[in-house]
């Protein structure tokens, strides 16, 4: 298969694309099989998913690409964080996620863990894609049949379970917002093993619904319930269970630079052995970066992905980073993005500061900030681009240190993002329409 310029097989979390088309048709599925075996070897294989409808098909589709030396077990619906504490710490040598995470239901794609439960590096990924448009054919080696069951669910639950044994939360109802997604069964295990008062919404999947009108991706209906007194926390999660956003008890949305605050500074507070340093990603809010820093924290960006947010934890010797999407890495415990242990480890920083959700929410104040999604009809390099390069300097070269401009190209959807923010919103407002109708007259849809 040739390679055309626009056909990269991962993007900034694993591969990912509408189910049907390219690179998840069938045909592709199976070189993806054939191509990470070809690249790994003779392993053992743990595969998991998301309630996605074409999830088992996928899963299939992959084992008959699959070298018939491998083993390959399937833990069946879990979240992302679970397969991934499976793979470390069972007899694994790779994990495959079947996962579109918070895309609608119609998308799906693939994570690919290795056996630290890390990941794979870039250059791991580079050669499976390498592999992948290598070759003209592929044999058929495996099928479903030979896939062999694992109950993965039940080893993280109790995981999860041990890691916060004891753990006191003053809130006193939670809203847990499932997403009809692979939380859907955790959720409601860990936080009723660990005796706290939660509510369960959106947990009845039907390969169709996940991510649909709720989660993360749609705090609203969360915040309904919350304005409406039901609960004074809700913890929303996205489709595969590796992120998450909160609501506090007056419906403010909470995102995931205001949790990463909260948990650095219970760290900084409850353990001297914490190293003071947090990894956020070019994304992450200017007001984040000066008040960790004040709190006498070490601030790194890190190219968008939690991916590329674990690298330079690792590189930092940081334990703590993530985005300002929710998804937060606690290397300690995970090393993955986690929703489900964010959420316990927030409620521990409540707990431990003396905090309720409002008070805790009144700490953090982000500087205003405005992202748009653009669709585009086609990739033009951005460090190519003159005249875009021209505007970018005019735009820093006017504004202060406390303002920002970033646009790059989302890696899972077919989407140029725009972010501006700043301590005045003049500048927003002035800059916001300039640059949105120049990136669609120049590549949109």
């Amino acid at each position: 298969m040739k390679k055309r310029s626009n056909e990269a097989l991962f993007g900034t979390d694993g591969i990912r694309s509408e189910f049907g088309k390219f690179p998840l048709d069938p045909n592709s599925i199976k070189r993806i099989g054939s191509s990470i075996t070809a690249c790994m070897g003779p392993v053992r294989i743990l595969t998991g998913m998301d309630t996605r409808k074409s999830g088992p098909e996928i899963e299939g589709l992959i084992c008959e690409g699959i070298d018939s030396s491998a083993e390959i077990f399937s833990t069946g619906v879990v979240p992302t964080p679970a397969l991934s504490y499976n793979v470390a710490t069972g007899p694994f040598d790779l994990g495959i996620m079947i996962t579109a995470s918070h895309n609608v239901w119609s998308d799906n794609g693939i994570k690919l863990f290795g056996p630290d439960g890390e990941k794979l590096p870039d250059e791991t990924q580079n050669r499976v894609e390498e592999i992948f448009y290598s070759s003209d054919s592929f044999d058929i080696h495996g099928s479903k049949d030979d896939i062999i069951p694992f109950d993965g669910l039940e080893n993280y639950v109790n995981f999860v379970v041990s890691e916060f044994s004891g753990i006191r939360s003053d809130v006193s109802e939670i809203l847990l917002d499932c997403a009809n997604g692979a939380v859907s069964k955790a959720a409601s295990a860990v936080y009723s093993k660990l005796g706290i008062n939660h509510t369960l919404f959106n947990i009845t999947p039907d390969g169709r619904n996940i991510n649909s009108g709720c989660g993360s991706m749609e705090p609203g209906f969360l915040r309904g319930h919350i304005i409406s007194g039901k609960g004074q926390l809700g913890v929303a999660f996205d489709g595969d269970g590796d992120r998450v956003l909160m609501i506090d008890d007056s419906g403010k949305d909470l995102d995931g630079d205001f949790i990463l605050y909260i948990i650095s500074k219970f760290l900084k507070e409850s353990d001297p052995d914490y190293h003071p340093a947090i990894v956020g990603t070019t994304m992450s809010n200017l007001a984040l970066e000066r008040l960790v820093g004040r709190s006498g924290i070490s601030f790194f960006r890190s190219d968008v992905g939690d991916r590329h947010v674990y690298e330079e934890m690792k590189k930092r010797s940081a334990v703590l980073g993530g985005e300002q999407s929710g998804h937060i890495i606690y290397s300690a415990i995970q090393k993955t993005g986690d929703g489900i242990i964010t959420s316990l480890l927030f409620l521990k920083a409540l707990a431990f500061l003396d905090l309720n959700v409002s008070e805790a929410s009144e700490l953090y104040k982000p500087f205003p900030q405005i992202i748009k999604s653009i669709k585009i009809r086609d990739k033009r390099p951005l460090d190519s681009w003159v005249d875009l390069k021209i505007m970018i300097e005019k735009f820093n070269k006017e504004h202060s240190v406390n303002s920002r401009i970033l646009i790059r190209y989302s890696g899972t959807e077919k989407k140029i993002r725009l972010m501006i923010e700043s301590e005045d919103e003049n500048v927003i407002n002035k800059n916001l329409e300039i640059f949105e109708n120049f990136l669609i007259s120049e590549i949109g849809e």
